[in-house]
């Protein structure tokens, strides 16, 4: 019952190597100082990491009729440790199920004996400030897994001579998360948050390290 999706797509949100020089000028001040720097560096970029993801999922669920846990289970945090002061976060995924967004009615009507052209049609909203799409041709059937899915009768037929059924999708994670609007915000926030961090862990070890 499912129909073909185009390809995987990854963004590389944001990387900690585009601080590099940053992270280099906190290691030199911080040369002559005792405790364990990289610790305290990692802990900085790792914040960063945090800061990052929390703006994605608020920019694309702000732009479009995805929920916020449907964003944050395509997004991964690459960490930083102390033995390895570089961190990542990547989107992956392929396009989600159209019946993901704002979609009405929710629910499998019952049309069994209602004539086709007085069946309820399903209309579907992407994204927040968008249009909404009426289907006239398709409509929402449960799948064995639970998942209720928008789909459409196709040409080919079931072995038991029924019309196979192809699901309908949309946009995937990292083209939502991708929007040129939203990496500029992304890169605003980490230059903003891995700065404040590190001057924060700087502060903080040459405080300890003055007593």
């Amino acid at each position: 019952m499912t129909g073909p999706r185009s390809g995987k797509g990854d963004v590389v949100l944001w990387s900690s190597s585009s601080h590099y020089e940053d992270i280099k000028r906190a290691q030199g001040i911080l040369a002559s100082v005792n405790g364990n720097i990289d610790m305290v560096l990692s802990r900085a970029i790792n914040k960063a990491v945090q800061g990052v993801k929390a703006e994605a999922v608020r920019q694309t669920t702000g732009e479009y009729h995805v929920k916020t846990y449907e964003v944050r289970q395509h997004i991964e945090e690459k960490k930083a440790s102390q033995h390895r002061l570089q961190a990542s976060i990547v989107v992956s995924g392929r396009p989600i199920a159209m019946s993901k967004f704002k979609i009405s009615p929710r629910t499998v009507p019952k049309q069994a004996g209602v004539k086709v052209k007085d069946r309820k049609k399903i209309s579907v909203t992407i994204k927040r400030s968008g249009p909404t799409t009426q289907y006239k041709h398709a409509f929402l059937a449960r799948f064995r897994s639970g998942h209720i899915g928008l789909v459409e009768r196709t040409n080919e037929t079931t072995i038991r001579g029924k019309a196979k059924l192809s699901q309908l999708y949309s946009l995937s994670i990292p083209q939502m998360v991708g929007r040129p609007q939203t990496i500029t915000r992304l890169k605003e926030v980490s230059d903003e948050r891995l700065m404040q961090e590190l001057r924060r862990q700087v502060d903080l070890m040459l405080k300890k390290g003055g007593k």
